[in-house]
């Protein structure tokens, strides 16, 4: 396994931990702003979901990226395997064109 697949494994798993815990999190912050004060902020999923990052920090982050002059660029199988998708998904619209 290349550091690459490793690495594209390891966000997946992060992803499907997300995915998990998101339902549970979105209850938890909807009781949690309907309890709270006016003069406080209101709580995201993000809020109750361990290790989560919010908005903010995601783009914080992405933006040092940059700022670093890291590269950004797609992986070609997957961006390969994006546009078969694509063109699966809207194959209907070139008859109606």
């Amino acid at each position: 396994m290349s550091p690459r697949e490793l690495d594209l494994l390891i966000e997946a798993d992060r992803e499907l931990q997300r995915d998990r815990f998101w339902p549970a999190a979105m209850v938890a912050s909807v009781i949690a702003n309907v309890n709270r004060g006016k003069d406080t902020e209101p709580f995201e999923p993000a809020d109750f979901m361990p290790g989560a990052k919010t908005k903010e920090q995601e783009l914080r982050e992405w933006a040092d990226a940059v700022m670093r002059g890291e590269k950004f660029e797609a992986d070609p199988e997957a961006a390969a395997e994006f546009k078969k998708q694509m063109q699966a998904s809207f194959s209907n619209l070139k008859a109606h064109a």
